[in-house]
């Protein structure tokens, strides 16, 4: 956004300008244009021109909206719809009255492409270079983006029986419908992407014919619980719930079922356990200031008749019969801050309860299964030299489970750590 100011004059906290002539005449004074970026285009990760496809959606040009949220994102239905729009909470009308419904904004811009078949298309003959992306998440699919638009040839691999890795198994259908992930897919394929499922690579020196490599396995592996009786029946991950219920397999959940965790898959994985019929209560270790979940997802959760019972952790999963019978609890307190920067809960001593529940679905965090790496291999965006091979890393697979919007720009900057490498 420009800004006209005179120089010397005074600027407020409120950033209103105050008339204050400190110099003289203002006779003497010239104003001085300075650009600078919107706060709404800085605190994007993928760096969206905010402003810029906003003024063409109030223009009621949609569709070059869309084509200018493209430019540095592949996925705008996606992130229309999943993104925690950290933009909103940097935008300067917020500080009138509310911030811009960036998000939505964002959504009706894709929606728009949607209902008018609308798809990219090829802008350069592809090169001879090939390049390997393993993953299928939005890391994955940034990176094979970015590089068919600059004539690269990009072949996907996905372990799994469809592609979209956490877009597709770790995402509800009713936060994410499957018709617009297709979609933006299919877009990425129109470019010239080839897409191959079931080729889970065990062994990265597999892939050597190929330029470069790039690791985008996402965060699939879910933290165990360490406790008493995690192991028996009715004790499931939550990425392992919302994957075969994403896959069509309709996972075996008792009546009452308790979520261990305080993130976006603990709140998809009771929201999507309510949806089953079945009676759905969150218990997170620390309190709702420190909850990792996105704000509005918390909110849809309680609306929807979910309980959540903060300050408690899991110290045994008690059985009957092989199966879950109840849990056991201890109360927690809130201590000094750990290395995450929240504070560190501490059991309250003799503050032990239980639950009864016959189904546990834990999801403390994921980390991500890289043993188709050499041991202690470190990965990064700006790739390194694996086994004679141009190897790189981005997304959750490098940074730990995080938001789509950030694996996105990942993808981006990876692709161009490739280019760079391979063409200079």
């Amino acid at each position: 956004m420009a800004k006209v100011y005179i120089r010397g004059a005074g600027i407020h906290n409120t950033g209103t300008i105050a008339m204050v002539n400190k110099t003289g005449s203002w006779r003497y004074v010239r104003p001085v244009r300075e650009e600078r970026m919107p706060p709404c285009n800085n605190a994007c990760p993928a760096g969206n021109d905010i402003q810029g496809f906003i003024r063409l959606i109030r223009e009621e040009k949609l569709l070059d909206a869309w084509r200018l949220i493209k430019e540095t994102s592949p996925l705008p239905g996606v992130c229309g719809r999943v993104c925690p729009h950290p933009c909103e909470k940097e935008c300067n009308r917020g500080k009138y009255d509310e911030a811009m419904s960036i998000h939505a904004l964002e959504r009706l811009a894709a929606d728009a492409a949607f209902r008018e078949k609308i798809s990219d298309k090829p802008t350069v003959s592809p090169g001879k270079e090939h390049v390997a992306v393993v993953g299928s998440g939005p890391a994955g699919l940034s990176c094979a983006y970015f590089l068919a638009k600059e004539g690269y040839k990009v072949t996907v691999l996905e372990a799994l029986s469809a592609i979209g890795g956490m877009l597709r198994v770790g995402i509800p259908e009713y936060r994410l419908p499957r018709e617009i992930l297709d979609k933006e897919i299919a877009d990425i394929e129109a470019l010239g992407v080839t897409f191959k499922t079931n080729s889970k690579v065990n062994d990265v020196t597999d892939l050597k014919d190929y330029d470069a490599v790039f690791i985008a396995t996402g965060a699939h592996v879910s933290r165990a619980l360490d406790v008493p009786g995690e192991d028996i029946a009715g004790v499931i991950s939550g990425t392992e719930f919302l994957r075969k219920l994403n896959l069509g397999e309709k996972p075996k959940i008792g009546k009452k079922v308790v979520v261990i965790g305080g993130g976006n898959t603990a709140i998809d994985a009771a929201r999507s356990a309510l949806r089953f019929g079945s009676k759905s209560t969150i218990v997170y270790r620390r309190s709702r200031e420190e909850m990792p979940a996105v704000e509005e997802e918390i909110e849809a959760a309680a609306a929807e008749g979910i309980e959540i019972v903060y300050l408690a952790a899991p110290t045994k999963v008690v059985a009957k019969g092989g199966k879950v019978q109840e849990v056991e609890f201890n109360r927690m307190k809130l201590g000094k801050p750990d290395e995450s920067g929240r504070k560190r809960p501490v059991p309250i001593e003799g503050s032990t309860f239980t639950m009864k529940m016959d189904t546990v679905i834990t999801a403390i965090g994921e980390s991500s299964d890289l043993s188709m790496l050499p041991k202690g291999t470190a990965l990064s965006e700006q790739g390194g030299k694996v086994g004679g091979m141009q190897v790189f890393g981005g997304g959750d697979a490098v940074t730990g489970a995080g938001r789509v919007v950030d694996a996105i720009a990942s993808g981006r900057r990876t692709a161009r750590a490739i280019d760079k490498t391979l063409r200079g």
